[in-house]
């Protein structure tokens, strides 16, 4: 068997591997305790900033410690036709888009929307260049809303 060979079963075989942990009563014990985790310290939160970094030190962590590695990509520039123009979305890991708040920037109806509009602007954006399922989350820390874009368009939204 060719070293390449084996490399490429070796990746699938820790991906599966990964994907059958990420379904297990364990891995969803660890999330909710992370969940608490997240928005005990979000609570006292002084910035967007710092959301991103309780996010990155408890998520993230709790994805690395079982060997699911990823480097997500921060601040990517994307056209958006919303903006008429640029954006920069807080937070790329492959299909997923982060955009993080400060808990005083979702307090209104109108704030919320203006959030939504713009992480829907990034999706969309996105889903112009590849149009395929590409996955939304703004959260503040302590709430968190998921917007789906299937195929160029929006397909799923939920409340905060």
């Amino acid at each position: 068997m060719l070293q390449k060979d084996i490399q490429l079963h070796t990746e699938k075989l820790k991906e599966k591997l990964i994907l059958t942990a990420l379904e297990t009563p364990e891995f969803r014990m660890l999330l909710r305790d992370t969940t608490i985790d997240i928005i005990k310290e979000s609570e006292s939160a002084i910035n967007e900033a710092t959301i991103e970094s309780i996010f990155e030190h408890e998520l993230y962590g709790l994805l690395k410690n079982i060997n699911f590695k990823f480097l997500p990509d921060k601040e990517v520039s994307i056209g958006t036709r919303r903006h008429i123009g640029k954006g920069r979305m807080d937070s790329k890991i492959g299909a997923v888009v982060i955009e993080y708040k400060h808990p005083q920037k979702l307090n209104t109806a109108e704030d919320i929307s203006k959030a939504t509009k713009q992480l829907e602007g990034y999706l969309e954006g996105l889903s112009e260049q590849n149009p395929t399922y590409y996955y939304g989350f703004l959260t503040d820390g302590l709430r968190c809303k998921e917007i789906i874009f299937e195929d160029n368009k929006l397909s799923s939204e939920s409340t905060l």
